[in-house]
């Protein structure tokens, strides 16, 4: 539903594209649904064997999340989660955004939006 109303509200702008982090889940729903509409989407992985290799594999997904906004420099960064507290990946990657003064909003579990202004603790 919201990749359908950005689509219908961004579809005569050029530049609309999802980027997400290839995890199963709501990152494949997304890249499916957003395909489906034509939407370009960009899989951005994080390298978890690479960064075993040299001793710091949990850091994968934090460094994933930096590439993805920094790299892309988004004007958007939506989030999905029914529980952010416990969602370590979704949250730095939402603060990254939020500290970098791109517009953020969080879905929750029950599809209600908030636009997000201050960093998640």
């Amino acid at each position: 539903d919201v990749i359908v109303k950005l689509k219908e509200k961004y579809e005569d702008k050029e530049g609309l594209y999802i980027c997400e982090g290839g995890a199963k889940g709501l990152d494949s729903i997304a890249k499916e649904i957003a395909q489906f509409l034509g939407v370009p989407v960009f899989e951005c992985q994080a390298l978890w064997k690479y960064y075993e290799n040299i001793g710091i594999g949990k850091r994968a997904g934090y460094i994933r999340n930096s590439v993805m906004l920094l790299g892309f420099s988004p004007n958007l960064v939506i989030g999905f989660s029914s529980d952010i507290s416990n969602s370590f990946g979704t949250k730095h990657c939402l603060n990254i955004a939020i500290n970098s003064n791109i517009k953020t909003i969080l879905v929750d579990g029950d599809g209600k939006q908030k636009l997000l202004t201050e960093k998640i603790k």
